[in-house]
C-alpha cells in the first residue's frame, strides 16, 4: 500500500509540473530509508537545518 501511495502522489506532483521530489527521514531510520530507495530515492549530499520552538513544543509527545 505505502509503495501505491508514493507512486500516486509522484504521478500527481508530475503532472504538476514538479522537477523533483525531496524527502527528509530521520537518521537512523533505515527501514524506511530501504523502501525509498526500493522506489528509485538516493541519498544526496545536502545539510537540512532546522530551529526548535521550545514554548511551542508539547513536552512528553
Amino acid at each position: 500500500m505505502g509503495t501505491a501511495l508514493v507512486r500516486h502522489a509522484e504521478q500527481a506532483l508530475t503532472q504538476r509540473g514538479c522537477m523533483k521530489i525531496n524527502l527528509q527521514i530521520v537518521s537512523g531510520n533505515e527501514g524506511v530509508s530501504r523502501f525509498y530507495q526500493s522506489l528509485g530515492y538516493a541519498v544526496e549530499p545536502r545539510i537540512s537545518m532546522g530551529k526548535r520552538i521550545p514554548q511551542n513544543i508539547a513536552w512528553g509527545d
